[in-house]
Formats: structure tokens, C-alpha cells, sequence
């Protein structure tokens, strides 16, 4: 009876502690505030995966973490958090999302700059709606959606009042960092002139051979 008794106790304790580990090993969670107008929910830690619904902003959000530090999910240059809201799991970019107990410093990775004053704008239902918001000339700006020339807008996100906004402005109103549209203007202009240059020798050059 005192083997059946002992060896009780010592299942009890190595289950205790088994289960003790595993409950360590298990994901903890923190409460995260949404910084931008409104935030994308992904399927998965990839811009190009299904968009299961959107956050608006100052919305509370538990974020996956590791004890004190949050985990981070990063696909290319992208950072994403994932998160639970309302039972429902997903996953938002980092930059859209700040620890409630702290105020936001800084947004990572700008990008590209505002190449004179403009106007910011939000998408709705397809649509580009001009708001109050503008920006002055040389505004540091995040490019997250990656930037098109040809492209009408271009998605931004950048610093103001502390706070980390996001929305569309004209393509044109946008400098990439390292690209000087004074450079492009001119290597199209020279390209141009060596183009008529090369077409009047062959030309040239055909009348020569026919005469």
C-alpha cells in the first residue's frame, strides 16, 4: 500500500511539474493600441494573403509575446504582428501598432520624402476621398505598399502628432529616397538626343551606300 501511495505522489509531482512547463512554453499575450487611421487583419505575416477584416484606429489589440518581448514575424523588408481581437487571429504590420503603455517615438524605415505640399487622402469603397490633413514639402514618408510611377496614388504612412497615420497621396507628390527626379529628367533628356543622334548617322549613312 506504501509503494501504490509513493508512487502516486511521484506521478502527481512529475505531472505538476510537466505540466508547469508546458503551461511556460505556451505564448502570453500583449495589449497593443492601433496608431494608424485603420489597419489591414492578414490571413498570414505576407501582404499578398487574404485581408480578413480591418482595425480602426486607437482599437485595442492582444499581440503575440514571449514574455516582455513581442514576437515578430518579418516576409522581405515587412514586420507583422500577430494578433487576437474578439477571439479572431491575425496578423497586422508592426508599424501600425504601438504598446499602450508607450508613447511612439519614431516609425521605422522611411523611404521616400514629399516633393512639394499635398493633400492626404483615404480609399473608400475604391474611391480616393481628400481629407484635412496636408503635408508639407520634404514630409518623411514609409512606402508599404511599394511605389509606381504610373500608379495615380501611392499608400504612405508617416509621423504626426505622435501618432503614426496612414493614407494615399498623389504619385506625383512622391520622392523615393534615391531617386532624383532632376537625374531622370536629364538621363531621359540625354537618352533622347543620342537616340535622334544615332537615327541621323544610320540615315546618314544608308544615303551613302545608295548613292
Amino acid at each position: 500500500m506504501k509503494k501504490i501511495f509513493v508512487f502516486s505522489f511521484i506521478f502527481l509531482c512529475f505531472m505538476t511539474t510537466l505540466g508547469g512547463g508546458i503551461a511556460h512554453a505556451e505564448s502570453d499575450t500583449t495589449i497593443y493600441m492601433v496608431c494608424a487611421n485603420s489597419a489591414n487583419v492578414y490571413q498570414s505575416p505576407d501582404l499578398t494573403s487574404d485581408i480578413l477584416y480591418t482595425l480602426t484606429h486607437k482599437e485595442k489589440i492582444e499581440v503575440e509575446s514571449d514574455g516582455e518581448e513581442v514576437k515578430i514575424y518579418t516576409n522581405l523588408d515587412y514586420s507583422f504582428y500577430k494578433i487576437t481581437t474578439d477571439g479572431k487571429e491575425g496578423y497586422i504590420l508592426a508599424d501600425f501598432a504601438v504598446r499602450m503603455v508607450e508613447a511612439l517615438q519614431e516609425i521605422p524605415n522611411f523611404n521616400a520624402k514629399t516633393n512639394g505640399p499635398c493633400v492626404v487622402y483615404n480609399k473608400v469603397d475604391e474611391e480616393y476621398v481628400e481629407t484635412s490633413i496636408s503635408l508639407d514639402k520634404g514630409y518623411k514618408l514609409f512606402l508599404y505598399e511599394g511605389y509606381k510611377s504610373k500608379n495615380p496614388y501611392t499608400a504612405v504612412s508617416f509621423v504626426m502628432d505622435n501618432q503614426v497615420l496612414y493614407g494615399y497621396i498623389e504619385s506625383d507628390s512622391v520622392a523615393p529616397n534615391g531617386i532624383n527626379p532632376a537625374i531622370i529628367t536629364c538621363a531621359c533628356l540625354i537618352l533622347a538626343i543620342l537616340g535622334i543622334m544615332f537615327t541621323f548617322l544610320f540615315i546618314k549613312g544608308r544615303k551613302k551606300k545608295m548613292s
